[in-house]
């Protein structure tokens, strides 16, 4: 006897399998979604236990293909829109001294370092190798620096980058130990660094959690800092130039990286041969605020910044890298037009 394909209501029926595949779909969706949450989530159990080394094992993967495919801006643009913290407490931030000022879209920016001489005159024959290394806010700047740099004839880039990866938890990924095993494969003259997305949180310290906000903290991820930036003038690199995070919309979020830029600023000032970029004054608007919107070298206003009010659009990774191969063309005497 065979089956009736329509409901008494005239409503047609569905096989069980279409409503089963359909749910998987449906969660596997949501899993995306929410992999950036559920990573970090997964990141906060307790060091060294069973399950966080199971669940980050899982979800690590996902979010680096969740955060590639950009699945999971819908839930960071809810969060925000909910006002939910990226980050913990609202605190001053300390200020930076030892500046240069440039400009780039009416912005004003400095940067802090111990300048050393250009050793060498890069040319095609001797290019310079340039390595950016860094986090997720690297993904789109690195492309569009290597394109400026590649005008001049004379400048070979690679890129590095790891998705929620930073300095401050090597047990989710050891930056210092990664850099060392591919220094002897890059051999870079000049390095590009920006890191600090997923510093932003507590840490253990002799047994005790501590944040940004605390002194132990502080002294902490300088010291992790200072220790990649020996890494690779210790290699023989000629430069390090240390991104700092830009202005954040959550403003929690943002105090926290008003105190990784402080450090970052802090290093730089103690190492010869590292330059500190300002990049959080370079997305301020006139008023020194957050703004989604900038103006870019023509003067169109565009979007420079993601739903999320943390990373680069491409036209916000543009601008950084125009600012920077305008910086490094003068800076180590890269040829121009």
């Amino acid at each position: 006897m065979t089956q009736p394909d329509r409901a008494p209501g005239g409503r047609r029926l569905r096989p069980a399998g279409h409503a089963l595949v359909t749910m998987l779909i449906a969660l596997g969706l949501a899993l995306f979604l929410n992999s950036d949450a559920l990573l970090k989530t997964a990141e906060r159990q307790p060091l060294g236990s069973t399950m966080r080394g199971l669940t980050v094992g899982i979800m690590d993967p996902i979010a680096a293909v969740g955060d590639a495919l950009l699945l999971d801006r819908p839930r960071a643009f809810l969060d925000d829109l909910l006002g939910k913290a990226d980050g913990g407490g609202a605190v001053a931030a300390t200020t930076t001294t030892s500046t240069t000022a440039t400009t780039m879209a009416g912005a004003t920016t400095t940067t802090t370092s111990s300048t050393v001489p250009v050793t060498r005159l890069y040319t095609e024959d001797d290019p310079l190798k340039l390595w950016i290394v860094g986090d997720s806010f690297v993904e789109f700047v690195a492309p569009v620096l290597r394109s400026d740099l590649a005008e001049t004839g004379v400048v070979d880039t690679e890129t590095d980058f790891r998705f929620s990866s930073g300095l401050i938890r090597r047990d989710v990924f050891d930056w210092p130990a990664h850099v060392t095993g591919r220094l002897p494969e890059v051999m870079p003259d000049v390095v590009i660094a920006q890191f600090g997305g997923n510093d932003g949180q507590e840490v253990n310290v002799n047994g005790v959690l501590v944040a940004p906000e605390d002194q132990a903290w502080q002294d902490l991820y300088l010291g992790r800092v200072l220790e990649l930036a020996d890494v690779l003038l210790g290699s023989g690199v000629e430069r390090v130039y240390w991104l700092g995070l830009p202005i954040m919309r959550n403003q929690a979020f943002d105090a926290r990286v008003r105190i990784m830029n402080s450090v970052y600023a802090e290093a730089a000032a103690s190492r010869d041969g590292v330059t500190f970029i300002d990049v959080h004054s370079l997305f301020q608007d006139s008023s020194g605020e957050f703004s989604t919107y900038l103006e870019d070298a023509s003067g169109r206003l565009v979007a420079v910044r993601t739903p999320d009010g943390a990373h680069y659009t491409l036209e916000g990774a543009t601008l950084l890298a125009n600012h920077l191969a305008e910086m490094l063309t003068v800076d180590l005497g890269l040829p121009t037009g």
